[in-house]
């Protein structure tokens, strides 16, 4: 399994590590990042105040959409087995246990849900409750239903191998991975074949309808005139 995260610590620090968990990658990147959690003696108290948002950042926002409707009541029962065992293995003696609990059973539907209804939105310097908001829809016109119930089977794989690190689990982990990434490289490559020979039969039949496909180039304009540039140039 390629992870790009890793964690480097002295074996004296292992009895602090209280969670070691490798995350999903979405469907659309191979990034898999790790979350770790510390046991620590101090604790940090942070304002209630939400900041903005910083540059480049994206929340993350879920979506109903009646298409996949039924491909999400399947993943719903693939996945039953394990949400009645997170149920029925519920022992919530204090807030803690409680909170845990609930991210576990918040993070299960998560990973079954996001393949199918999860979008981005990406802000500015500053999002602010009066400016509009941009909403960033993926498009990959190739992941087809295949490409989603892989998705959703390796999603299942990944969460057993969390719960249980085996060399089995780990062994089924990378199959399960592999026959996904390969099928969706596949349906990539058969798609933008065919957006090529669509390309080159447009660009022979209809050049102007073949240019309007590529966006203009915007033009910055400059407040600097040639006069004045020439002016500035000369005095040097």
């Amino acid at each position: 399994m390629s992870v790009i995260d890793y964690l480097l610590t002295r074996s004296s620090n292992f009895d602090i590590v209280s969670k070691f968990i490798t995350c999903n990658f979405t469907t659309y990147s191979d990034y898999a990042p790790l979350h770790i959690q510390f046991k620590t003696n101090f604790s940090i108290k942070c304002n209630g105040v939400q900041s903005n948002f910083v540059d480049a950042e994206a929340s993350k926002f879920f979506r109903w959409n009646e298409e996949y409707k039924d491909m999400c009541r399947n993943a719903l029962l693939i996945n039953s087995d394990n949400i009645k065992s997170t149920l029925q293995n519920i022992e919530a003696e204090s807030q803690d246990e409680m909170d845990s609990c609930v991210n576990d059973f918040t993070h299960q539907f998560i990973d079954i849900m996001a393949p199918f209804f999860q979008q981005s939105q990406k802000s500015g310097t500053e999002m602010k409750r009066n400016h509009k908001q941009h909403y960033k829809h993926i498009d990959k016109p190739w992941f087809d239903i295949q490409c989603k119930e892989l998705y959703v089977n390796y999603c299942k794989t990944l969460s057993i191998f969390n719960g249980n690190k085996s060399k089995k689990n780990h062994i089924e982990l990378n199959r399960v991975k592999k026959t996904y990434k390969d099928y969706e490289r596949k349906r990539r490559r058969i798609y933008m074949r065919q957006e090529g020979d669509t390309l080159c039969k447009l660009r022979k039949n209809n050049p102007k309808k073949f240019y309007s496909v590529f966006k203009k180039r915007r033009k910055v304009n400059c407040d600097l005139t040639v006069t004045d540039f020439f002016l500035n140039i000369s005095k040097l």
